[in-house]
């Protein structure tokens, strides 16, 4: 199949695109390169093109020849967005509308990328698609808007859609060097200077890590195998770590012993969140992922490679 993947040149996105090309698909990208970078591409192999999910009439004609898409554009980051509501509101949201608005005549498939940070503070736990969304920050709230558009536009409209929501997502290509990095690329990036780790709160907060490869591996096997649903599902690894649990294999790992410096909790985060996957297994039964070791292994390998390769990095100037 031609499948298009916005947000292609990002972390989850150039993964997923090496994903489907060994799958022999043939992939094109859409990217405004704000969060991403052309060197997480093969750009022999790809169609790229650079522009926005906010540009209409570039959506239309990205969509207009392919049999999939994938929409994982975004602009991520809690932080952020209470730093800078709008702009979260505008590329979440809208930029999910003009996706939708772009595919809608020729009812193209597409899968959503959703967050797990919609649930909240809601004291469900396991986290449960059920379970009423809490929203606590801008982002969150970008996310949960989006999603039910998603599922407006499959009953209005009859687009197959699914939309995942995503559980902190971890592994090779993840960006450092930001002001918006993710906690596991912070950490070792920390660590690999020898500066010290920084814990918002007391370090004893519960997430459910995932490990990169079982997202691509559950998107690929949703297009392959034309699974949709008008509700949304849990992609996570159902498993739960703290986050002085997850220095601590870090550390582990590096053969480091850090500097920890703890601060207050930042506004807008959650205290535990970690997945129920019966509905993800459900759907796709033979889906399996590695253990948070392994795969902390295998990025701090891609890491050692690339700490120092200002390609991988986002520029400041774009993110702030």
């Amino acid at each position: 199949m031609k499948i298009l993947v916005t947000g292609g040149a990002g972390f989850i996105g150039s993964n997923l695109c090496i994903k489907l090309l060994g799958d022999g698909h043939q992939i094109r990208v859409l990217d405004d390169l704000s969060n991403g970078s052309t060197a997480n591409l093969d750009l022999n192999q790809i169609d790229f093109i650079e522009g926005s999910i906010l540009d209409i009439s570039l959506l239309r004609k990205a969509v207009s020849d392919v049999d999939a898409v994938v929409h994982l554009a975004a602009l991520g980051s809690v932080p952020r967005s209470i730093q800078d509501p709008r702009s979260s509101i505008e590329v979440n949201f809208t930029g999910t509308l003009n996706v939708l608005e772009a595919l809608k005549d020729g009812k193209t498939p597409m899968i959503f990328s959703s967050s797990s940070s919609l649930y909240g503070e809601s004291k469900v736990l396991p986290r449960v698609e059920t379970t009423a969304a809490e929203p606590r920050s801008p982002y969150a709230v970008s996310k949960l808007a989006a999603e039910s558009l998603v599922s407006a536009y499959y009953h209005s409209y009859g687009i197959p859609t699914l939309s995942f929501r995503f559980f902190n997502v971890y592994g090779p290509r993840q960006s450092f060097g930001h002001p918006y990095a993710a906690a596991i690329p912070i950490f070792f990036e920390s660590l690999l200077k020898g500066e010290p780790i920084k814990i918002f709160g007391d370090g004893e907060q519960v997430r459910d890590f995932t490990y990169v490869d079982f997202v691509t591996d559950a998107i690929s096997e949703a297009i392959e195998k034309r699974i949709y649903s008008s509700t949304a599902v849990n992609l996570g690894s159902a498993s739960k770590i703290s986050i002085n649990a997850l220095v601590g294999l870090i550390c582990k790992i590096t053969a480091k012993t850090p500097n920890i410096e703890h601060l207050p909790e930042r506004n807008g985060d959650v205290r535990n969140s970690y997945a129920n996957t019966e509905k993800l297994l459900d759907l796709f039964p033979h889906l399996s992922s590695i253990d948070i070791e392994s795969g902390l292994q295998k990025t701090y390998e891609w890491y050692l490679s690339n700490m120092d390769n200002d390609d991988v990095t986002p520029s400041t100037k774009k993110l702030s």
